[in-house]
């Protein structure tokens, strides 16, 4: 942008000199004009206007991107952003992404106001498809260090490019339709605070089986993970895991442990982490259960597809390698060994 703004001013000034010849207190006002113009200029290539289309998701079929721990403002969080915009490019399916949370490094924002929702979000989201999208977000735990709730109002008040959703610090979206039947359901949890007052929202989005074929629950912080720093929460496992299993969700996805996991317990969701999308990755200890199906220790996202009969499960770490791929159907899903469930491809 401030590139813009330079070649705009380096290509008046050649214009003015080719051109006319000014006396020097005439020389003196019009760079004031033109220093004023240049402002007006900058601001205004810094202005996001998008036309997001509506979440509608009406489609039997619905994919979408989750990463968290992504808001860096870096180098890091704009190559995996060029690479979203690359495989939306390619795929043309993509219908929303998911921010599993830490959106605001290193102590979230301030208010709606902030800055670093220009250089976070705005300005690096901001490619043809990626614009074109809205953005589900969860709230990590560096994001309360500043104010979590100034996120709640960008959502609520539409700002910047509108794309910004997050009605409130906890709360359910649904996607896509089949045989009058919602897709896919989903709850986004605020991992940071206490989880018995989130169990209600849970409850009424879960308790009748047939409103969703798929059951999908996120937040920030892991259930289970193999990372060397954050490994499984017994907090989570103890309040979150028994109405998860009570409701049989299908799916928990989540940041923290910055990097990349898919994970398969018997009579558990399955585990999706996907925090590696711009801070720094950490290791991954190795596994003795058999349960950890896929590991990476490298910047990248997830992309999920969801059809009435089975998710593909994509894990994308760089354009020029092949992408990892899960699929699992809903029938074996259902069963005790998840493990068995999963092919490559």
């Amino acid at each position: 942008m401030n590139f813009l703004f330079a070649e705009r001013t380096r290509k008046f000034w050649r214009w003015i000199y080719t051109t006319i010849s000014l006396h020097p207190k005439q020389l003196v006002a019009l760079v004031l004009i033109t220093v004023c113009i240049g402002m007006l200029l900058w601001r205004h290539s810094r202005t996001i206007h998008v036309l997001v289309a509506p979440d509608s998701f009406q489609d039997a079929e619905i994919s979408f991107f989750a990463l968290g721990d992504q808001g860096r403002g870096n180098h890091r969080q704009r190559k995996v952003a060029d690479m979203m915009e690359a495989v939306c490019q390619q795929d043309r399916d993509v219908n929303f992404t998911l921010l599993l949370g830490d959106n605001f490094y290193g102590n979230g924002v301030r208010s709606v106001d902030d800055p670093k929702w220009l250089d976070q979000f705005e300005l690096t989201y901001n490619a043809p498809c990626l614009r074109g999208m809205p953005f589900y977000a969860a709230l990590g735990n560096h994001d309360y260090i500043g104010n979590p709730q100034a996120q709640v109002a960008y959502s609520q008040k539409r700002l910047g490019s509108a794309r910004w959703r997050m009605p409130s610090s906890f709360y359910m979206q649904d996607f896509g339709s089949f045989n009058n039947r919602i897709l896919i359901r989903l709850v986004v949890l605020d991992t940071n605070q206490p989880i018995p007052e989130q169990l209600e929202l849970i409850q009424r989005a879960f308790k009748n089986p047939e409103d969703s074929i798929w059951k999908m629950a996120a937040g920030h912080h892991q259930i289970r993970s193999f990372s060397s720093k954050y490994g499984d929460s017994q907090q989570l496992i103890d309040n979150l895991l028994p109405v998860l299993r009570k409701y049989r969700v299908d799916m928990y996805l989540c940041g923290h442990s910055h990097n990349l996991q898919l994970i398969t317990r018997a009579a558990e969701p399955l585990y999706v982490i996907s925090g590696a999308g711009g801070a720094r990755i950490r290791k991954i200890k190795n596994d003795t259960t058999g349960s950890l199906i896929y590991r990476a220790e490298q910047h990248g996202f997830v992309k999920i597809e969801a059809t009435p009969d089975d998710l593909r499960i994509q894990f994308i770490k760089s354009l020029k390698e092949e992408r990892q791929i899960y699929t699992v159907t809903r029938a074996c899903l259902r069963g005790v060994n998840k493990a068995k469930c999963f092919n490559e491809g």
